[in-house]
């Protein structure tokens, strides 16, 4: 017997084609019938020719197959192995029969069951995407609805029923948007460039693996180079994995300098010595340099002099950063002695009045003592006509602490004194 290539049916034909009559039987899912509810089975998976809502609906049922293959016809069911060509069909929607629901993902299996009433041997046919078999392994992407039309043949005559297949969305894994490859600097709070979000609006749990645990991060300076993160995402169903390298770039921190007080205190004479503590913390080789009076040793030999204020500068490289730290030396003048200007010899002829001018002044502006011994005991003496002869005085200049002396020479000169009469007789 061969497998009959039917045309357009007519209505004098469906009740040949009703001679065959169709019962669908599906396990693991539930199928909302449309018609009777015999059609309420459970099945695994489903699906076929994608449809748009609402279905065209025909007044004449028109099926188109064709085969080239011959099937030997017995009393039992068989699944056709083979149908070339899809049946196409323009059908009432009020006619179909079942509507089966699956997801995305879902391997849909049809096993439709029928029996021939003149015990012809029934072959099957399924539209694509249904194999042969009447198995349908759906993938993402394939969300929709679908109808499906099976058809029973006895070679002679075909019987026709449709299989509403809705195809659900599966849930979809939390989506990541990184760039994958991401840019930090040592020494700077880094957060991770990352858009996560859950297209269905599911409740998702956000990890870091790796160089990060969290996405945010202090890079330390020591961490220079490619370091790589593993951000993981999931609603609980499905997870997300993205793997980023972030870059730290390698930033060069300038030299330290410690151990320098804000300001020193010396006198003059005193040796100044700055001893700064000076490192770099990248552990690149420093140098050191000290603005004068200080010599490149950081050693000043103060003098009589030098007292004053001074803005010392230290100043450290690594030969691609400067550190800078200034310092104040103050220097405060050291008591020093009076100067006495020298005196010259004083002369006088006796009965005349020495004065011995004295001038002497003090750097630090201390007040002065002046003092005379020897011959005279203060600046200034009335000789008499018996004074002729030569003198010294020392002269001494004192601040308190330290003093000024001179030795002045005094040169009284003799005078001849006319004679006097006692009496004249």
């Amino acid at each position: 017997m061969h497998v009959a290539k039917p045309g357009h049916v007519k209505d004098s034909q469906l009740i040949a084609m009703l001679a065959i009559v169709l019962v669908f039987a599906f396990s693991s899912l539930a199928i909302n019938s449309c018609t009777p509810a015999s059609f309420q089975q459970n099945m695994t998976n489903l699906t076929v020719i994608k449809i748009e809502v609402p279905i065209n609906v025909s007044n004449e049922t028109s099926i188109e197959t064709s085969t080239g293959n011959e099937t030997t016809i017995s009393n039992e069911t068989v699944i056709a192995e083979n149908l070339e060509e899809n049946i196409s069909l323009a059908i009432d929607y009020s006619k179909v029969s079942a509507v089966v629901e699956a997801v995305e993902g879902d391997l849909i299996q049809l096993n439709p069951k029928a029996y021939d009433p003149d015990n012809d041997k029934v072959v099957f046919y399924f539209q694509k995407p249904f194999n042969s078999k009447g198995l349908w392994q759906t993938k993402e992407g394939d969300a929709g609805k679908y109808l499906v039309g099976v058809t029973a043949s006895d070679g002679k005559t075909n019987t026709t029923v449709y299989v509403l297949v809705n195809v659900k969305p599966s849930n979809k894994a939390p989506v990541i948007e990184c760039p994958d490859v991401q840019y930090a600097k040592e020494g700077e709070n880094f957060s991770l460039n990352c858009n996560i979000y859950d297209i269905e609006g599911d409740v998702i749990t956000v990890q870091y693996e790796g160089w990060m645990q969290a996405p945010e991060k202090f890079v330390d300076y020591d961490q220079a180079g490619n370091h790589t993160v593993v951000v993981r995402a999931s609603d609980q169903n499905k997870t997300s994995v993205k793997t980023i390298t972030v870059v730290v770039e390698d930033v060069n921190r300038a030299p330290v300098i410690e151990g320098i007080p804000k300001e020193i205190k010396a006198m003059e004479e005193d040796i100044v010595v700055l001893k700064p503590k000076v490192y770099d913390p990248d552990g690149d080789a420093v140098t050191v340099e000290f603005s004068k009076p200080f010599n490149e040793k950081g050693v000043w030999h103060t003098s009589i002099g030098d007292a004053g204020v001074y803005d010392v500068s230290i100043v450290a490289s690594d030969g691609k950063a400067v550190t800078k730290k200034t310092v104040k030396v103050k220097v405060s003048m050291k008591n020093t002695a009076p100067v006495l200007k020298p005196i010259p010899p004083i002369i006088v002829n006796e009965g005349e009045t020495v004065t011995i001018p004295v001038i002497a002044y003090d750097r630090e502006n201390d007040p002065l003592i002046v003092s005379y011994s020897g011959w005279m005991n203060s600046s200034s003496r009335k000789t008499t006509y018996e004074d002729a002869g030569n003198y010294t005085v020392i002269v001494t200049v004192s601040d308190g602490q330290y003093s000024a002396s001179q030795e002045v020479k005094i040169i009284v000169r003799d005078v001849n004194r006319p004679p006097v009469f006692i009496s004249p007789v």
